[in-house]
């Protein structure tokens, strides 16, 4: 875990208000569990992506009419049952994401047990070559490189899909098409 000892704010833990020297960081490994578009965070109905086969950012016809585009909603989920919700602004290459698919994204807390979380990074999701979120908060070559070259970061990442070497994940939505390789092994060139 990181600890920044520069940022000093206060929060409620429930009990009493505190000052905090700063947050602590956590790698989150998981999976996408489930994977559509809505309105708004608080919404209820659910569009799937084949629905919006044609999107296009630019032309967003909820933001022509209600002010506001309509928007991703991610859960996400690991192996020890903990889940992430996450929305952000609809976008072209986010048709390619599928449940089952890994994720990589950084927790922040004033809390050592992360009982209470002040943000998240951007998501990575590498088998839908696409990163979730409005602003690139990590250094994405790093983290790239970091789960290409870190053996127990890759096999937690690996362990967390699902994946195994004879059971890649395979996109239903983009069989057939001209696209590159979901998912790489270590000595698969």
């Amino acid at each position: 875990a990181y600890y920044d000892g520069f940022n000093d704010f206060s929060y409620d833990d429930g009990t009493a208000r505190r000052t905090s020297p700063g947050l602590y960081g956590s790698l989150y490994v998981g999976r996408v569990n489930n994977v559509c578009i809505v309105e708004e965070e608080t919404s209820r109905v659910q569009y799937d992506l084949d629905e919006f086969a044609d999107y296009d950012v630019n032309a967003d016809e909820y933001k022509r009419w209600a002010g506001t585009p309509y928007l991703l909603r991610l859960n996400l989920i690991d192996t020890q049952g903990r889940e992430l919700q996450v929305h952000t602004r609809m976008m072209e290459q986010y048709l390619e994401i599928f449940p089952g698919m890994p994720v990589l994204c950084i927790l922040l807390s004033p809390f050592t047990s992360f009982s209470n979380l002040a943000g998240l990074t951007d998501v990575m999701i590498p088998d839908a070559g696409c990163w979730v979120g409005d602003y690139p908060y990590l250094n994405r070559p790093e983290m790239e490189a970091l789960l290409a070259e870190d053996d127990e970061i890759f096999d937690i990442f690996e362990s967390e899909s699902g994946l195994e070497e004879d059971n890649l994940y395979a996109s239903p939505r983009s069989a057939g098409r001209n696209s590159r390789p979901q998912y790489y092994l270590e000595g698969e060139d």
